[in-house]
């Protein structure tokens, strides 16, 4: 066919002209229907912007129509992939891809795969699919700031391990340029504390968001003009490895829920001299059949303080709690990256990063902050070392020992409460009462124990025996400030029962028992059995 254009030849570059509306079709980045791209705000609380809020929001957004339309947890993202923050047209609404059963955690500044159904359509609606995961140096379960996978400062070259570890050469150092106390503690030197950098650090020409002249950098106008932010919590989460196996979801302020086997670090088996993760078992070594588990748990890796200690010394990183560090924004995240720093006291050993403390974060029975643990089989009282602190006579009385082997459903926190409702009856809101039961099944009804707290406010309690305390001195007491100590039924029983016998023997003046006093005397003999009794009350 003579005469005609051919405009694969020209899109592809091949024809000498090239029209205007072509050229652009050609230079355009390709269509995609996945796309990277930072969050620029969490939609996740829509009554939290007015109607005037909504509309300042509008101008820079390609689907201002449906932002006030927007589910909860929807985002404003700015694609990035292919250079398009530069050319593209704006920030774009995104609804969550997942439906409101699974909501997944995101924030400002973090980067998001994008899901866009069509992608050359206007005014198009994206979804969000979740957070972009980062290499180890970078990903943080608490925020991970994706443009830190461009820092070239990751681990330890080897040709110069030896020399970090050993003397190195005046000439050396003045040659690089870096002072003896270089370390993360100082901005002005490499490689300083992390960063919440825009691009490849030192190069301008390379960055991810356009930064415009007189601006603050387009990463700290993100996370401080951000409303959601206000509600998030930026801090050192522990690492959590898994096996694989497992399913595990993670909040991003150390919530975990682990489904997967029985496992975690004993008053027997501690962390401190491990090499490896309690979730590697060599060769099937200590796995269980049959094991499976549900382990909640709040609180990994406790710290000891209040405030972790990012100058820390290895030995007071105690237990599996994770290394800190300060970032450039005076807050403390995990220290992912530590390799980096050789001129560090604290971390100059550290070679590798994925060798550094590998137990960080592993469940631990001893002391994370709050646990559920429901197992099919596990050794519970052995895991929690109750033996230590099960008192004496209860083991050595009531052969109490610890039960190994058996399904099991443990809580352990530092305070624990236990509640049943009451809710006044209030308006269309009726009135409700609760209760509490706590019940040993058994075939034999004499073994069966029961603790009951009914609605009409008694605590009953039964069993074949029921033992309070080991008799200590002022142990038990009935009713409050109680000062007077209980009556020994049989003791005094047979104390009064001397009394009778020896007073109806008594005679009077005459030489003749008392016929009154032994009468008496043999009243009450006949009656002392009846001061014990199954049944009882205190007035």
């Amino acid at each position: 066919m003579s005469g005609g254009t051919d405009a694969i030849e020209k899109l592809s570059g091949g024809g000498a002209s090239v029209g205007d509306e072509i050229a652009q079709v050609r230079d355009k980045p390709p269509l995609s229907i996945l796309s990277r791209a930072v969050v620029v705000e969490v939609l996740n609380d829509i009554s939290l912007r007015t109607a005037e809020d909504l509309e300042a929001l509008k101008p820079g957004l390609t689907n201002p129509d449906i932002l006030e339309f927007a589910p909860r947890n929807s985002i404003i993202a700015r694609i990035i992939s292919m250079g398009a923050e530069k050319s593209g047209p704006g920030d774009m609404v995104c609804f969550p891809f997942f439906p409101s059963h699974i909501q997944m955690p995101l924030k400002q500044g973090e980067q998001v795969w994008i899901f866009i159904e069509s992608p050359d359509a206007p005014k198009t609606i994206g979804f969000w699919m979740s957070r972009i995961s980062e290499p180890d140096y970078v990903e943080d379960v608490n925020y991970t700031h994706g443009e830190r996978r461009f820092d070239q400062d990751v681990g330890i070259p080897a040709s110069t391990s030896d020399k970090d570890s050993g003397e190195e050469s005046d000439s050396s150092s003045e040659d690089s340029g870096e002072s003896e106390d270089e370390g993360y503690k100082d901005e002005g030197k490499k490689p300083g504390p992390p960063s919440f950098v825009n691009g490849i650090p030192d190069n301008e020409a390379v960055t991810t968001l356009s930064e415009k002249e007189g601006e603050d950098p387009p990463f700290d106008l993100i996370y401080t003009g951000s409303l959601a932010g206000q509600s998030f919590t930026m801090e050192p989460v522990p690492r959590f490895t898994k096996r694989p196996g497992d399913l595990v979801f993670q909040g991003s302020n150390n919530a975990t829920i682990v489904l997967g086997q029985d496992r975690g670090w004993t008053v027997e088996e501690r962390p401190e001299s491990a090499e490896n993760s309690n979730a590697t078992n060599p060769e099937g070594e200590g796995l269980r059949p049959f094991s499976g588990t549900i382990d909640l748990i709040a609180g990994r890796s406790r710290f000891p303080k209040v405030e972790p200690d990012p100058d820390a010394a290895d030995d007071k990183l105690v237990d599996t709690i994770p290394r800190v560090i300060k970032n450039t924004k005076g807050l403390l995240e995990v220290d992912k990256n530590p390799s980096v720093y050789t001129k560090d006291d604290i971390r100059k050993d550290v070679k590798e990063n994925r060798l550094d403390r590998a137990f960080e974060g592993d469940p631990d029975f001893m002391h994370d902050a709050s646990r559920v643990y429901i197992s099919m089989n596990t050794d519970g009282d052995k895991n929690l070392a109750l033996d230590d602190v099960t008192p004496g006579y209860m083991v050595d009385n009531h052969d109490i020992k610890a039960v190994d082997e058996k399904p099991y459903i443990i809580a352990k926190s530092t305070e624990i409460r236990i509640v049943a409702r009451h809710t006044q009856e209030d308006g269309d809101r009726p009135q409700e009462t609760g209760s509490i039961r706590i019940i040993r099944e058994d075939e034999d009804g004499e073994k069966i124990c029961a603790i009951l707290m009914t609605p009409d406010g008694k605590v009953l309690i039964d069993a074949k025996e029921i033992v309070i305390g080991d008799g200590r001195d002022n142990q038990i007491y009935l009713g409050d400030q109680a000062e007077e100590p209980a009556v020994m039924g049989d003791t005094l029983a047979d104390m009064l029962a001397t009394f009778c016998d020896q007073a109806g023997a008594e005679v009077g003046n005459q030489g003749f028992p008392l016929a009154q006093l032994k009468a008496a005397c043999a009243t009450l003999k006949a009656s002392l059995d009846n001061f014990k009794s199954t049944v009882t009350k205190v007035k």
